[in-house]
């Protein structure tokens, strides 16, 4: 069992808390390394930052010549989390088991002055499948963030995404990830929900498949993925290596897009960056990947921002007392045969 002496740190002899071993670690040369035994239990924040060095959460190695092909727990419980104001934060076979009562937020931020966080080959589970949590994996506020071979499945959330891309954040990185059945009952984007300005870096997404994916359908947006996009932030993702499939919400059943100027944020032939399916797909489930355009609360088929109206001609229809896809509404990409003007003067305009 755990207990901080001056010579604990051993499989054998472990250290009790994550404080101490970092300062066991301190004569080893960088990253700090500290192995976690399975279920472990962190119940009260843990501040992280270490100069501008990188500290390194990993799976328990009896052998340091071996790789420990099983990943450790670490149960989230009260005020468990992590947070990282200095240099770099990795986990590296992690499964973080999320108790319904740990306190919302996320696992881990990274804030000002946090360099970067790296998640490899971790899963989130909960430890009772029939009350949701009200904590996400990550926050980036600061920093870079690299995701590879993560693994989220059936997982009820209420008031947060799995993943929160704050404005001013640097580089995300999601690489070959699997996040299916996941529920947020309030909020936006189940998944990844991120705020886009001109200081952002590049939220990018690499082979990884987004499955049955909810919001809340009476009011939620993006099952799987909401972007908030700013001014000056519209080429700041590229989502070209997602795969969407059984996910849902109001609007945007996998993808919604809020931007400050639709037109740039999804310009024409842009369907491979928003990971859209083929043509006849989006076009037969205009809900699947919607946006807004501005002040505009018109919630609109990304299909039709990234087509052109065919064969030039610019139709129009009677607009619905319930507004639905394909009743005539004068926005500047209606004019296509299933999104419609609702006047010809706004048509010949189109």
């Amino acid at each position: 069992s755990g207990n901080d002496n001056r010579f604990c740190g051993h499989y054998g002899w472990p250290c009790k808390t994550l404080e101490y071993a970092l300062t066991q670690s301190s004569s080893a040369t960088n990253p700090y390394q500290i192995g976690i035994i399975s279920e472990y239990k962190l119940n009260s924040e843990q501040p992280l930052g270490i100069n501008e060095e990188t500290i390194k959460i990993q799976n328990s190695v009896v052998d340091a010549a071996l790789v420990a092909p099983i990943n450790s727990i670490i149960l989230i419980e009260e005020d468990g989390k992590f947070t990282i104001s200095n240099g770099t934060l990795q986990f590296i076979k992690i499964t973080f088991s999320i108790d319904n009562k740990a306190a919302e937020g996320h696992v881990i931020t990274g804030e000002t002055g946090c360099t970067g966080i790296i998640i490899t080959n971790c899963e989130i589970n909960m430890t009772n499948d029939l009350l949701p949590i009200l904590i996400g994996l990550v926050k980036l506020s600061s920093g870079t963030l690299t995701i590879t071979n993560l693994i989220v499945k059936d997982v009820t959330i209420s008031g947060e995404s799995i993943i929160k891309v704050n404005e001013k954040a640097g580089d995300v990185d999601i690489i070959g990830s699997t996040f299916e059945n996941i529920s947020r009952s309030e909020g936006n984007g189940s998944v990844i929900e991120g705020y886009l300005g001109t200081s952002n870096g590049l939220i990018t997404v690499a082979e990884s498949n987004f499955t049955m994916c909810k919001v809340n359908t009476s009011e939620g947006l993006g099952g799987a993925i909401f972007l908030n996009i700013l001014s000056g932030g519209e080429s700041k993702y590229d989502l070209s290596g997602s795969q969407y499939s059984e996910c849902d919400a109001l609007y945007g059943k996998s993808l919604f897009i809020n931007a400050y100027n639709l037109k740039s944020a999804v310009p024409l032939s842009s369907q491979t960056k928003i990971g859209a399916g083929s043509d006849e797909y989006e076009e037969a489930n205009p809900y699947n990947l919607m946006g807004y355009d501005g002040t505009n609360t018109i919630a609109i088929p990304l299909y039709y921002v990234y087509t052109a109206v065919k064969n030039e001609i610019y139709h129009v229809n009677n607009a619905a007392k319930s507004y639905t896809v394909g009743s005539g509404n004068d926005n500047r990409f209606c004019g296509h045969y299933g999104w419609p003007c609702k006047t010809l003067e706004y048509a010949l305009t189109q």
